[in-house]
């Protein structure tokens, strides 16, 4: 066996596509063949002779490693639900995917539990589970992808499904849930670049499918909206689009499966992840938020509940741009029969009431900035929030 095809043993110990592991590694560091191998090489005549002795030693273990970290089991496994004719290329793409999400959080790895993912094409939403929450061995994410090879569906659901496992899994909430679907578009839009500077053909062609699922998305969550609020994204006003999201700041918490879940509230999580996105979220900051505090006992069992105060500090500038953070102002809000002036906040016509609506941040408590916003008192209605 010569030097040169020595390199050919590691290439051959996984199959690839796509510059990523393909299917499950084949275990040849373990077998009678590889250690003939090591033989064969150790003791034959050439250029392969010093590998002999203590240095040859030390570059066979540090050898073995890197073989050995190269053919780790994949931390995100597809099980028997995805047929065999799609679950090796869809496991593909999940492994792709991991490791974008575990990029994003800065992290080395996604968790400590083994992640197994199976399908279910039944109407409930994709959700991420423990085996059990007070003694945890496996995390279990279930995606409802459609039949055939749907790459860019199948990368939003478990991008969206990972981003939980990162933000923490035993914790909910509408905040929470805007981050995931902020990660979940991070994914797509990554995939999107990373195909189209494939060597494939059939990868290069699919690649802008991706970043087409997530502004279908975004699309569809933004049409529940006013046409102000479309138009503040469009132009990316996204001051005005906070102002909108602290107004609806109660409906943004979502601290129930049925909120969380409901048309509207993934409405208001998608706008609040296209805001998260624009103004650049610390990902490695919201690594496990979910989980914190983490000396609270309610911790081992699951609950959709708002983040604490002291948690929220560090990250309050980050949140305040959704409407969720820590303020210092408090928010105006009046009404008007007639379209107000435009100059002095955010105006939108508000379906709910049937008048329109000005939005705006006032210092706290300061009575004499209120009349003067409101001008001639042409408003119906003056509403002060702290929040």
């Amino acid at each position: 066996m010569t030097s040169a095809a020595f390199p050919n043993i590691l290439r051959r110990s996984c199959e690839w596509e796509k510059g990523f592991p393909f299917g499950p590694c084949r275990r040849w560091l373990y077998t009678r063949d590889f250690a003939r191998v090591l033989s064969d090489v150790r003791t034959s005549d050439g250029g392969m002779r010093w590998y002999s002795g203590r240095f040859g030693t030390r570059l066979w273990f540090a050898l073995l490693l890197s073989a050995s970290a190269y053919c780790q089991t994949p931390a995100v496994t597809l099980d028997q639900s995805f047929s065999e004719t799609r679950r090796a290329r869809l496991q593909a793409l999940a492994n792709e995917v991991a490791a974008i999400v575990a990029e994003k959080f800065s992290t080395a790895q996604l968790h400590s539990l083994p992640i197994r993912v199976y399908r279910d094409g039944t109407p409930p939403a994709p959700i991420t589970t423990l085996d059990d929450w007070q003694m945890p061995t496996l995390i279990r994410i279930r995606l409802n992808v459609n039949d055939g090879l749907p790459y860019a569906q199948f990368a939003y659901q478990l991008g969206h499904e990972l981003g939980h496992v990162m933000l923490g899994l035993y914790r909910s909430s509408g905040l929470l849930e805007a981050c995931a679907v902020a990660v979940s578009y991070d994914v797509l839009d990554e995939l999107a670049n990373r195909w189209a500077a494939d060597a494939s053909p059939l990868n290069r062609e699919y690649s802008p499918n991706f970043r087409l699922y997530r502004e279908q998305a975004e699309q569809l969550a933004l049409a529940r909206f006013p046409p102000e609020v479309r138009a503040a994204v469009s132009q990316k006003s996204w001051k005005d689009v906070s102002l909108y999201l602290r107004m609806r700041s109660f409906d943004v918490d979502q601290l129930s499966q049925e909120l969380v879940n409901h048309v509207e509230g993934r409405a208001l999580q998608a706008l609040a992840a296209i805001v998260l996105r624009a103004k650049g979220a610390p990902w490695s900051k919201l690594h496990r938020l979910g989980d914190c505090p983490e000396s609270r006992p309610e911790q081992k069992s699951f609950s959709y509940r708002p983040i604490e105060s002291e948690c929220m500090a560090p990250i309050a500038h980050t949140f305040a741009h959704v409407g969720a953070g820590l303020f210092q102002t408090d928010l105006l809000l009046a009404t008007f029969d007639q379209v107000p002036p435009r100059g002095l906040g955010f105006v939108f016509w508000w379906n709910a009431v049937n008048k329109w609506a000005r939005l705006s941040e006032i210092k706290r408590s300061n009575g004499g900035k209120i009349r003067k916003r409101l001008g001639a008192s042409s408003a119906t209605s003056i509403y002060v929030t702290t929040r």
